[in-house]
């Protein structure tokens, strides 16, 4: 053990791992830090727009009731009642506005009792019940009896919070994966480097070796966790937040049924889990390490089973069960369960796969399976015929093919894409039947409502018909009568419309979907006359103008161009800051988006959610991981880089070689991973439609341009075009193309300067996730910098340019930087090899001479 342990330190990865821990943290601190707390604009906009909206309502009609018939005693309590919770709910608010939280808690418990009095007198809150009330009022209890208050949750600002978002990342698959990739390979490194030749020499038996390295490995998990706390405890202390209180209560819900457990038992609970699942994890990569031949496939192989068998587990229920030990991985799942079995039992199967699968490598035959009938003997290129050849850029280009080809990993990684774009393929043609059959369920959810309506619609006139007659005269009678017509028209109108759709549906006449669509659109608008529909129409405030204009314009696309619409939901559910009066709402915006998010297994649309979704970083990832070592791959133990300099090559040039082959390679790989991913959709589907619609946002400098020839929403500064989704796709590949150079150069410039691979990809990794962190605060210069063009989607929609309101961030200047930067870093590294070769042979000359002297 203390041998591993020694191995362990020298390799220097724990270090990697702390700076990732500690950049991720200070990340994360700093994230939360350049926000404003939302907490009391989203508590005033609850008060506001929900409790005091129907608690008015509710005392306005028992009041006119009073004053009309008068009250019977239940009702002239219910009134005092009502009258109670308007007043605990003004001084609620008041309290908010002027920022005093502890006042703020107690009118908040005012307000609960006085709601629970008015419920004794058979009233209630429909907008505050069940499960939501339960929980506020056992929150309430708790901030009281510990003398806390209220949080931004949202946007944490407090050590503890802070320390449970950074603990929700880092233990998580995330952390699982960072673990693999410093660790997982521990035991086929000793193989490569032939070490375990030496080992097998000694007295000590297979199960020991691996049992010693196993524990090793736990104890590396445990000091991560240790880490993690510590740092994410230290970073936010040291930058200067001191509000810490560990009792802040964490909600565990559970079906009906919450519990509520403090910050601490939560993050306690966070990291036995990771704990458990950890330990199961590496006993996977160590039983791969048995049959494996190098690193690189044994990483790739860990991180694709863990990924398979967690993706898996999520789609099938019969997996979610406590005997399947990747259920684990489903953390944030299992951590919302309020049952106590989750302290110890998951943790407690890992544990037990973990030391079955850790027996099994240490008790079966070593053996090496060459995966994809690669094979140790390699055949000479040409016959084994040679000739003398200029040592140009081409040829050194060619060599290292040749070099990458022989290894087969290349290979291996196309074989792991091409599984990853079948089984993804099977997720979205899952997600898209049972979004159709929801879409066509609710259709024919509606229409029994509509008729139900039309029912209650034609009694409601009769009644109030009636009453016109008897008490407000011929004028309000035919005003009634009017508004009653139109009403009815309007709603036989939604019948006949949605009567067509579901016909059009199985018949696939998209028209007639498209045609409520747009109806539906247009009602919510308020550009139908209703009658007296309107008045249970939704409101533009509640959508926002943004989102029902742009809605509409799709729809008039769609029909214009005859366009196969996409399901489910009517509207466009991602107008970035522009939702309406749900900002403030974040769990129904959430459903809403939801419920509105478009899913197609076509060839073209899937595509489009691999972008929209950031899954074209997956084979960038990997093939970074293969080619982006550079010359760090070059030197270790092997030290081929020194033979490499015996021969009439410059190191120069074998970095422009490098460079340029890894670029080809990653480029044209992205690209025939994504036909592929057409090419699977149109075998099973169809290709997709070209003109698809995809909303482009337009900046507000854009709008308020005297040439702007957008959509621009009525009485705003925003604006919005469609462009179509064939364009869309060529415009995300072509900027992929550039960032997988930029990401390529960068890895190979830098181990120009460091030695080992995986810190290559560490730092390389490090630099685009702290670029992009810091790209969001420069706004007016944002265009400027490359890592801005890592969000591809957000770049080519012009998301991010609307949000800086910066129109220079877009697809012309993404690939104008990215290739600036590009070509400055591939000089810099020519001249920078070429100077320290220079400089190293000098060096050699001098010892030589002074050998000789």
């Amino acid at each position: 053990m203390k041998f591993e342990v020694k191995k362990l330190f020298k390799k220097k990865n724990l270090i990697w791992l702390l700076t990732v821990v500690i950049l991720f943290t200070a990340a994360t601190y700093l994230y939360y830090s350049s926000q404003h707390s939302c907490y009391i604009q989203q508590a005033l906009g609850k008060i506001n727009e929900t409790y005091m909206n129907e608690v008015g309502e509710q005392q306005r009609l028992l009041t006119e009731l009073e004053e009309e018939v008068g009250l019977d005693p239940l009702q002239a309590r219910q009134l005092d009642a009502i009258q109670d919770i308007w007043v605990s709910l003004v001084q609620w608010r008041g309290a908010l506005e002027n920022r005093q939280l502890r006042e703020a808690m107690q009118y908040e418990g005012e307000f609960l009792a006085n709601l629970t009095a008015y419920e004794e007198l058979e009233g209630q809150l429909v907008t505050f019940q069940g499960l939501e009330k339960e929980i506020a009022e056992a929150k309430h209890k708790w901030l009281n009896e510990h003398n806390l208050f209220h949080e931004d949750e949202e946007i944490p600002n407090s050590v503890h919070l802070l320390l449970k978002e950074s603990s929700s990342f880092l233990f998580s698959l995330l952390g699982i994966i960072l673990l693999l990739l410093f660790f997982g390979n521990t035991l086929i490194e000793e193989k490569e480097e032939k070490t375990w030749q030496l080992l097998k020499t000694q007295p000590i038996s297979n199960w020991q070796i691996i049992g010693a390295k196993y524990i090793c490995l736990v104890l590396t998990s445990i000091l991560f966790i240790l880490l993690v706390i510590t740092v994410g405890i230290a970073i936010p202390y040291v930058l200067g937040e001191h509000t810490a209180d560990f009792q802040y209560p964490q909600i565990m819900i559970e079906g009906d049924h919450i519990t509520i457990i403090s910050t601490s038992e939560y993050i306690a609970r966070a990291a036995m889990l990771f704990l458990g699942a950890s330990i199961f994890t590496f006993s996977i990569a160590l039983l791969l390490s048995r049959w494996a031949k190098n690193p690189f496939t044994v990483t790739l192989l860990s991180i694709f089973t863990v990924i398979m068998g967690y993706a898996i587990t999520e789609m099938y229920l019969p997996l979610q069960t406590i005997a399947n030990p990747f259920i684990q991985l489903r953390f944030s799942e299992i951590l919302n369960q309020t049952s106590p079995t989750v302290n110890w039992l998951y943790p407690l199967v890992g544990i037990i796969w973990g030391i079955a699968l850790t027996s099994m490598a240490a008790f079966i035959p070593e053996r090496k399976i060459n995966m994809l009938f690669s094979s140790d003997i390699k055949q000479p290129y040409k016959g084994g015929l040679t000739q003398k050849s200029p040592l140009t850029l081409w040829n050194i280009s060619t060599f290292e093919w040749r070099k990458i080809k022989r290894q087969g990993l290349l290979l291996k990684v196309y074989a792991i894409l091409a599984l990853l774009v079948l089984f993804g393929y099977s997720v979205v043609s899952d997600q898209t039947y049972q979004r159709e059959t929801a879409y066509i369920a609710r259709l024919e959810q509606d229409l029994v409502w509509e008729k139900d309506a039309l029912l209650r619609g034609k009694e409601g006139r009769q009644i109030e018909l009636k009453r016109a007659e008897e008490h407000y005269g011929q004028e309000s009678y035919e005003r009634t009568l009017l508004r009653y017509e139109k009403g009815l028209r309007h709603i036989n109108t939604r019948i006949d419309k949605l009567e067509a759709a579901i016909s059009g549906f199985d018949s696939k006449d998209w028209q007639s979907i498209h045609n409520y669509h747009l109806f539906k659109n247009r009602f919510y608008n308020n550009e139908l006359d209703t009658g007296f529909v309107a008045e249970q129409s939704g409101t533009q405030e509640t959508f926002g103008r943004f989102t029902l204009e742009a809605s509409i314009a799709e729809k008039e696309w769609m029909l214009e161009r005859g366009v196969q619409p996409v399901f489910s939901g009517m509207f466009i559910p991602k107008p970035t800051t522009f939702y309406g009066n749900w900002e403030h709402d974040t769990e129904a915006k959430e459903i809403w988006v939801e419920e509105n998010t478009k899913v197609d297994n076509s060839g073209l649309f899937t595509l489009y959610i691999y972008f929209e979704k950031h899954l074209h970083f997956i084979p960038l990832a990997l093939l970074l991981s293969l080619l982006g070592g550079g010359l760090a791959t070059e030197r270790g133990k092997k030290n081929t880089l020194n033979f490499l300099k015996t021969q009439p090559v410059s190191e120069s040039k074998l970095f422009l070689g490098k460079l340029f082959n890894a670029k080809i390679v990653t480029v044209l790989s992205c690209i025939a991973v994504f036909l592929l991913v057409i090419l699977v959709g149109t075998v099973f589907n169809r290709f997709g439609d070209w003109q698809y619609p995809i909303l482009n946002y337009d900046s507000e400098a854009e709008v308020i341009s005297s040439n702007y020839t957008g959509h621009k929403v009525e009485n705003t500064n925003q604006g919005f075009h469609f462009i179509n989704l064939g364009r869309y796709l060529l415009e995300s590949t072509a900027l992929l193309g550039f960032v997988a150079m930029f990401l390529t150069t960068i890895a190979i410039f830098l181990s120009i300067f460091i030695q080992k691979k995986m810190g290559v990809l560490a730092i390389t990794a490090m630099a685009g996730a702290a670029g992009v962190a810091l790209s969001q605060g420069l706004t007016e210069m944002a265009h400027l910098s490359p890592f801005t063009y890592l969000n591809i989607p957000k770049v080519i929609n012009g998301e991010i340019a609307t949000t800086l309101n910066n129109p220079s961030v877009n697809l012309q200047t993404g690939i104008a930087v990215l290739l600036t930067v590009t070509a400055v870093l591939v000089l810099a590294g020519y001249f920078i090899s070429g100077r320290k070769n220079a400089v190293t042979n000098k060096n050699q000359a001098t010892e030589e001479l002074n050998n000789k002297l």
